[in-house]
């Protein structure tokens, strides 16, 4: 894209987000009116961390300092050292325990990371938004690669996760033995598809309202972080009921408790509308076997997506599971399992 078109689609992306912000403000000015100060404004303290965070049936907990940065990850680690790498990476508003049922599931056979990304959870929470262009994250993931002494690994993303999964691949390609992706387009099928698609634009207005200053994030914490929990089991973009337990939601919201714990995963939204531009993108097709896992209730991305994924893969399989929300590889784990193993002995 020439730096013209690019500085006009900054210029229309900010338009956008003031025009979605002062909706949203007074959306939450009503809020903070109909149920007051006291309620709409209370974050519930959390002191104790969830029990179900430090199970062993999910692996052990470490942390490691990269070298290109000192910035220090953390993660969660299943299985023998010296079986294949089977790395995670989660989306938003999530955390490692997203990974949780492919943890248990796969350790018996790889050696399961699933890791908490820059400005999550327990990793470091740089404030700066070029902190978190893909191109760093991507950097992040392929130092992790090397500190855990692998030369390749078996790649799954969900959501964020899948599109630094996605850049990942395409940056370090010799690291990369299989690529697996749930519920996230690759980035530039994503781009033509918004392009193009007024109903796909109408469902990511929540990304241009993260541009805007600190509402979102007061939006985010409002009435307890009933938004966190509404994401997961909320009408539009919810799963089926059961798939989340009340233990669940409260981990999650003890993840992102404080105002700080937002930041950060905002960020990877900001830093993608105004630098995604400056991304360079290999020009050949990705040639390692790629599968997209896809829940066709997505309440977010149109399933449309998930074919167009394929025109910058060679070896490109889709699965679908019928009727599963945007948060597939949880509310459907023994399906999403199956098709991720068929994938993996084929």
């Amino acid at each position: 894209m020439s730096t013209s078109g690019g500085f006009q689609e900054v210029i229309v992306t900010v338009c956008l987000s003031v025009v979605i912000g002062v909706l949203s403000l007074g959306s939450y000015l009503y809020g903070l009116i109909r149920y007051g100060p006291s309620v709409w404004l209370s974050v519930k303290k959390r002191n104790d961390r969830p029990d179900l965070l430090d199970s062993d049936a999910f692996g052990r907990h470490h942390w490691t300092a990269l070298k290109h940065t000192r910035m220090k990850l953390h993660y969660v680690a299943k299985g023998s050292e010296d079986r294949p790498l089977m790395l995670f990476i989660h989306g938003f508003p999530e955390f490692w325990y997203s990974w949780r049922h492919q943890l248990k599931e796969f350790s018996k056979d790889y050696r399961t990371v699933a890791v908490d990304m820059r400005g999550y959870g327990d990793s470091d929470k740089p404030s700066a938004i070029r902190e978190y262009t893909l191109d760093r994250l991507a950097d992040d993931v392929e130092e992790l690669v090397q500190i855990l002494g692998y030369e390749k690994c078996i790649v799954v993303g969900h959501d964020w996760g899948g599109a630094v999964a996605w850049y990942f691949a395409s940056k370090y390609s010799s690291r990369v033995e299989k690529l697996i992706v749930c519920n996230c387009p690759h980035p530039l099928a994503f781009r033509r598809h918004l392009r193009s698609s007024f109903s796909q634009l109408t469902k990511s207005w929540y990304m241009f309202f993260f541009l805007v200053p600190v509402l979102p994030i007061l939006t985010l914490r409002a009435f307890d972080l009933r938004r966190i929990a509404y994401a997961f089991c909320g009408k539009t973009m919810g799963a089926k009921p059961g798939t989340f337990t009340p233990e669940d939601i409260e981990a999650y919201k003890y993840t992102f408790a404080e105002y700080t714990d937002l930041v950060g995963p905002l960020n990877y939204y900001r830093a993608s509308l105004l630098f995604g531009n400056g991304l360079v993108w290999p020009k050949t097709k990705l040639r390692f076997p790629t599968l997209m896992v896809w829940g066709t209730k997505d309440g977010a991305l149109e399933k449309k997506m998930a074919d167009l994924s394929g025109d910058y893969v060679d070896h490109y399989s889709v699965e679908y599971v019928e009727g599963a929300s945007h948060w597939v590889q949880q509310e459907e784990p023994d399906q999403t399992n199956a098709f991720i193993r068929k994938f993996l002995q084929a």
